[in-house]
């Protein structure tokens, strides 16, 4: 995927911020001692493992080698995406944030799914199949969102078996990965 190589630019370039973002993000002595005591409530639990390719899209995107290349764990961003957080970023360290409820880039409207979401399979199995179709009648009866399969619509989303769990953020226009590769349709 070509935005594999723009996440992976964008991850770099956070890493080289780690010290001022672990900076902005330091607990006060006060707030370390609430955070020690909250933790006390929480019980560590434990994990059964039971599929081969890991139980959590973590574990899934860790054993097929794409985590790396993906941002908050599965999500693929394009270069434009990547730049819009640095810039948010660099806009925090000032105390110059804005808040906004969602991604909007200059191309707004036209990043919206106005007409539904469009979606349809290239590889994918069954499994993956039946697991999308499901979700995909949850978000519309959880939403207003209508998903509607459709291999022929300009701007779709395509459902394939690739490595890993992963997707871009919104619609970017044409047809877009959407990855649920072994591990992902369980």
């Amino acid at each position: 995927d070509p935005n594999a190589a723009d996440t992976r630019r964008f991850l770099q370039q956070l890493l080289t911020m780690e010290g001022e973002i672990d900076e902005q993000l330091a607990l006060s002595p006060e707030q370390q001692k609430d955070l020690a005591e909250d933790m006390k409530y929480f019980v560590n639990v434990g994990m059964d493992h039971i599929q081969a390719h890991g139980d959590s899209i973590e574990e899934v995107n860790h054993y097929s080698h794409v985590d790396r290349a993906l941002y908050q764990g599965d999500i693929m961003l394009t270069k434009e995406q990547g730049d819009e957080i640095l810039e948010d970023i660099r806009n925090n360290e000032n105390n110059n944030r804005t808040k906004r409820q969602a991604y909007r880039d200059w191309r707004f409207p036209n990043r919206l799914w106005s007409d539904g979401v469009f979606y349809s399979f290239y590889n994918a199995s069954e499994d993956a199949k039946r697991v999308f179709r499901k979700a995909a009648e949850i978000w519309e009866n959880s939403t207003c969102i209508d998903f509607k399969e459709d291999d022929q619509a300009t701007d779709r989303i395509v459902v394939l078996n690739t490595s890993g769990c992963w997707s871009i953020i919104g619609k970017i226009g044409g047809p877009q990965d959407l990855s649920l590769g072994d591990g992902c349709e369980t």
